[in-house]
Formats: C-alpha cells, sequence, structure tokens
C-alpha cells in the first residue's frame, strides 16, 4: 500500500462517517411510532384459563405382551442391541512401578549431561520500547527517567507500545543486543537506546532473580524416576523381541507369552466405537479398537506398537452379533415408557377435547366446572 492510497482510505472512511453522522441528525421519527410503543408498552390483557391434569383421565393399565411387542418393533432402533466384540489382550510390561535400584555411575552420568537443563536461569523482569528513530528513543528514555509510566512515555512519542517481560531469562529475548543490554543492567536503570534487528530499543529493568545450578541431590529422585522409567521399556521392548522370536519358530500365542513372562487379561466385550454394555466408554488405546474391528473370530493380531513404550498384541475370543433384546430382558423398563406415553397421549387428547368445547362457544367457566378444574 502506497502512501497515497492509505491516506485515501482514511478520507474515504472520515467521509462515510460524516455523512452517515448528518444523516442521523436529521432524521425524525414519525410520531405514530412513539404512539405504537407507548400502546405495546401499556396496552394489558385479561385471560381466564384452567390446567388439565392427570387426574381427569382414567389411569392406565397394564400393557399386554402384544401392546409391548409393538411398541419394541415401533422402537426397535432404539432397542437393538449392537455388536459386541470379546477379545484377550497381551501386556509385554509388569503392570507394576520399577523399584529397581539404580546404579549410581549411571545417576552421575545422566546429572552431567542434563545439568545445564536442570539448572534454575537467572531471570529478569523489564519493560521495552522500541522506537523507529534514535531521537525518538532518546526522548523515551528521557521520559522514563523523569519518572512517567513506559505507557505514557510511549504514548507521548510515536505512540510506541511498550512490552512487559516478567520473569523472563535470556534465551527468551529474541534479539541479542537488547538481551546482552538488560543481562548487563541494574534494578531501576533505564537504559540508553540500543540498536537491534528492528528500530532503536530503549529498556526499563526493573528486578533481577538470581539463577540456581542444580545439584546432584536435588535432581536424583527426577533422575532415578526417569533412569527407571527407561530400563522399564527396554525390558518391555526386550519381551516384544523375544515374542515375536517365539512365534517365528512357530509357537502359539500361549506357548509364547508363557515363555518370555508377559501377561494376558481379558477385556469386557466392546462395540466397535469402544463403548461398553452400560454405554461407558473403555479405557483402551484406539489401536486395541482398530484391530479388534479388522479381525474374525479367533484371529490374532501382530504386535501393536501404541506409542510411549507400550506394546499389545490382540486375540480376538468371540463376537456377539448386534440383535434385539428379548421382551423379558426389557420388559420392565419397556413398560414404563409405554405407560408413560400412553399417559401422555391421554392427557393431551381430553386437553384438545375441552379446547374444542371452549372454540366452539362455550363458556370456559362451564368447560372448567365439567372437567372439575379450577378457573
Amino acid at each position: 500500500v502506497t502512501p497515497a492510497q492509505l491516506e485515501q482510505e482514511f478520507r474515504d472512511q472520515e467521509i462515510i462517517s460524516h455523512f452517515g453522522s448528518a444523516v442521523t441528525a436529521g432524521v425524525r421519527l414519525p410520531r405514530i411510532y412513539g404512539a405504537l410503543m407507548a400502546a405495546g408498552a401499556m396496552q394489558t390483557r385479561d385471560g381466564r384459563w384452567f390446567e388439565v391434569t392427570s387426574s381427569m383421565v382414567p389411569a392406565v393399565g397394564a400393557p399386554t405382551d402384544a401392546q409391548l411387542t409393538t411398541f419394541m418393533n415401533e422402537n426397535a432402533a432404539q432397542l437393538r442391541r449392537p455388536e459386541f466384540r470379546m477379545a484377550s489382550v497381551v501386556l509385554f510390561s509388569d503392570g507394576a512401578a520399577s523399584t529397581a535400584p539404580i546404579a549410581e555411575e549411571r545417576i552421575v552420568e545422566r546429572f552431567n549431561f542434563k545439568k545445564d537443563t536442570l539448572s534454575r536461569p537467572e531471570t529478569r523482569t523489564f519493560v521495552t520500547l522500541t522506537a523507529p528513530t534514535k531521537a525518538a528513543a532518546d526522548k523515551i528514555a528521557a521520559a522514563l527517567r523523569a519518572a512517567q509510566t513506559p505507557a505514557a512515555a510511549g504514548q507521548a512519542n510515536g505512540g510506541v507500545q511498550p512490552a512487559d517481560f516478567a520473569a523472563t531469562p535470556r534465551s527468551a529475548v529474541t534479539d541479542p543486543a537488547v538481551a546482552a543490554a538488560v543481562f548487563g543492567a541494574t534494578p531501576g536503570q533505564v537504559l540508553d537506546p540500543v540498536q537491534g534487528r528492528v528500530g532503536f530499543t530503549v529498556a526499563k529493568l526493573t528486578s533481577v532473580t538470581p539463577g540456581a545450578a542444580a545439584t546432584l541431590e536435588s535432581a536424583r529422585p527426577a533422575l532415578i524416576a526417569e533412569l527407571r522409567e527407561e530400563d522399564a521399556k527396554a525390558k518391555v521392548f526386550s519381551r516384544v523381541e523375544q515374542y515375536e522370536k517365539a512365534r517365528n519358530e512357530g509357537k502359539t500365542l500361549d506357548q509364547a507369552i508363557a515363555q518370555i513372562g508377559a501377561r494376558i487379561i481379558k477385556l469386557p466385550p466392546f462395540t466397535a466405537d469402544g463403548k461398553l454394555p452400560d454405554g461407558q466408554p473403555m479405557n483402551a488405546p484406539p489401536q486395541i479398537l482398530q484391530a479388534a474391528t479388522t479381525l474374525s473370530k479367533g484371529g490374532e493380531s501382530d504386535v501393536i506398537d501404541a506409542g510411549q513404550g507400550q506394546y499389545f498384541v490382540l486375540r480376538l475370543d468371540d463376537i456377539m452379533p448386534a440383535a434385539m433384546p428379548t421382551l423379558a430382558e426389557v420388559r420392565a423398563p419397556l413398560a414404563q415408557e409405554w405407560t408413560r406415553r400412553e399417559n401422555a397421549r391421554r392427557l393431551s387428547a381430553k386437553a384438545e377435547e375441552l379446547a374444542a368445547q371452549v372454540r366452539s362457544g362455550k363458556d370456559i367457566a362451564a368447560v372448567a366446572a365439567s372437567a372439575g378444574a379450577t378457573l
């Protein structure tokens, strides 16, 4: 965008704004509008009504098997039980957190490797204002030294917006020149303008939080946990390799599991989208659900890598096909829902019957009295 184009755009915006203001200022609302609003706000209405309650209709008796069967067929889509699959899953992990001791040499080696990342760096809290010219930056620095706020100093010198840095390490300051200046200053100091990658930056340092070097003892628990986790993953992977070797030698799944010391557990029945019979989601990696839907009854999957050092083998034990439940299985909830629907139908029919009498011209008080209702 050229300066001329930008100026023309601003002129157009101002012209539209002025024209709209002028048109609005000349508008006078018709008096009929005020009268209409007054009538709508002040009008009142009188009404009479009565409630149609379940006591006005005969009670519904217990449904017959024929009625329930018909009701089942009408709601087959909701009642139809989805296909469930039963599977066993081979777990290569021990299932418990490792408490094996870790050699001191490994702990020291890992500490020396991670010492820099474990240490807490020095952080500083400061504000910066970046101006396009050194002259503007000098004025901002003078204003800050005169106790003006960063926002006021920036606004008075070209509308420069301050940038706040709270407890910021040197590595988080992207401009090397600014970082060097800020981390060489003392708290309360307003730095002279620094020519950075973009413009001239003035900084005011508020506070300094010293860094702290990590010690072996402070980092020991985390390092031990990290090394144990690595050992556990290595052990799992070793078992996976042994399992695959045993299968390649012709051993069955059960024989291979017994040989390497893995575990096998039976999963509860679940649907293709991972729902249990009670409708709750099954807590299992998505790879297990995907494998279960591709296997036929008795089929066994290859080793499944679920990430994060987790490996599984799935065996599909059985398939329960989708089917309608029997009447005996759903009789109680079905009868309750049928009764609720029938009561609602009868109540609606009674209300419509009474409303029809009122619409035909009969006095509503008489209609209410005939139904035993309070008007």
